[in-house]
């Protein structure tokens, strides 16, 4: 019978005629015990010999995987013997259905009168293994981004049907489970998620969400901005008695490492700097090192950095007066050092603004009082939205 049907597979290379096919699709799960692919010919209605034959597209339809001569025994070939089988109507049965079963099958009616063979009829049917969602490719889940630049997190998800992909960013950070309400949608049905000219509001964690109807899954990723850093928790205000502890908690998170320094009110600060400066004065000098760098770049900073040098410098400066021009002193070395960031880091168009409006001569006094030379239109442009 073997050599029968081996004769008959090398006849059907040789012989081409018209065909009349048809398909369908077929889904299935991973682990069904039976699978009944069928296949729509009446054999029965001929009374030619007949050979009924099933393929499968993974063997380019080129040898056939299940046969049958007339009412001569079922030939399944050896590679599916104990998981492939044909029912009498001609139906293909699949067990234990797994991935390697995803595939197009053919099933093909060969006649054969007078020593030649006839293709009547074939049938192609798909077989589709459904799949949970599975990752296929994700970026780094930890990034770290300079300012303005881009990001791109990549989250390639596979599943049959295919997944929903759904990004959303976790607006609760202190919480140990996420819920529902601490997600704000972003897109969806998009494997990849871009953000452009990144700044502090854009810093935080991702979420994608694969879905379809067997399952669901999630991956969290994080964004930091190179030398910001981000409070998981502050210090809570707290009422206690005298001779009572008291424990003050902070935690943040940053690309670099972090050092915790506790500090008093704005006063106590502004007094820990001429602290510093005098228990310490080459902080004072490299200081001033860093912000020489910069002379040149903007007039209203090097005039601001020249009235700071000219009273911390001053010899003959009582410590009292020292003391109770603190907080104008830190102002302007804040201020200053702001500048000199700006000036190295960012365009010219944003630094003149900045100098401008905190340093020049007709700096305001309140939030959002500029100054008339400011381009206003250059600036809005950098919005990332």
């Amino acid at each position: 019978m073997s050599i029968l049907l081996s004769i008959i597979n090398i006849c059907l290379t040789i012989y081409s005629v018209s065909v009349l096919s048809s398909s369908t699709i077929i889904d299935s799960e991973i682990g069904n015990i039976n699978v009944l692919i069928p296949c729509p010919i009446d054999r029965t209605q001929w009374t030619l010999p007949s050979i009924l034959q099933w393929y499968r597209s993974k063997n380019n339809y080129a040898k056939p995987i299940a046969s049958q001569f007339d009412n001569y025994p079922v030939h399944i070939d050896d590679i599916y013997r104990n998981k492939y089988s044909l029912l009498s109507n001609g139906s293909l049965i699949i067990e234990n259905v797994q991935l390697n079963d995803n595939d197009t099958f053919e099933c093909r009616l060969i006649l054969i009168d007078r020593g030649l063979l006839d293709i009547k009829y074939n049938y192609f049917i798909t077989l589709r293994v459904n799949e949970q969602p599975r990752f296929i490719n994700l970026s780094n889940s930890l990034q770290i981004a300079s300012y303005y630049s881009t990001v791109n997190f990549i989250c390639h998800i596979y599943g049959v049907p295919i997944p929903i992909v759904t990004w959303y960013k976790i607006l609760e950070k202190n919480k140990q489970t996420i819920k529902d309400a601490d997600l704000e949608l972003l897109f969806v049905n998009s494997q990849q998620l871009t953000l452009h000219n990144v700044d502090d509001r854009m810093a935080g964690k991702y979420r994608c969400i694969g879905k379809n109807r067997l399952g669901t899954i999630q991956y969290d990723f994080q964004l930091f901005i190179r030398g910001s850093i981000y409070w998981r928790r502050f210090p809570e205000s707290q009422s206690v008695k005298i001779n009572d502890s008291l424990i003050v908690k902070c935690e943040g998170e940053s690309s670099e490492k972090l050092q915790y320094q506790w500090k008093g009110s704005g006063n106590v600060i502004c007094l820990d700097i001429l602290r510093s400066m005098k228990r310490s004065p080459e902080s004072l000098q490299a200081y001033l090192s860093f912000m020489h760098e910069t002379k040149g770049s903007n007039k209203h900073l090097d005039r601001a950095l020249e009235n700071v040098e000219k009273n911390l410098l001053k010899k003959d400066l009582p410590s009292d007066m020292l003391q109770r021009h603190a907080r104008t002193l830190a102002t302007q070395l804040a201020l200053c050092l702001q500048a000199g960031l700006l000036v190295r880091r960012l365009p010219q168009t944003v630094s003149d603004a900045f100098c401008s409006s905190r340093l020049g001569p007709n700096r305001g006094s309140i939030f959002g009082d500029l100054p008339m030379d400011i381009d206003i239109d250059t600036l809005l442009k950098r919005l990332p939205f």
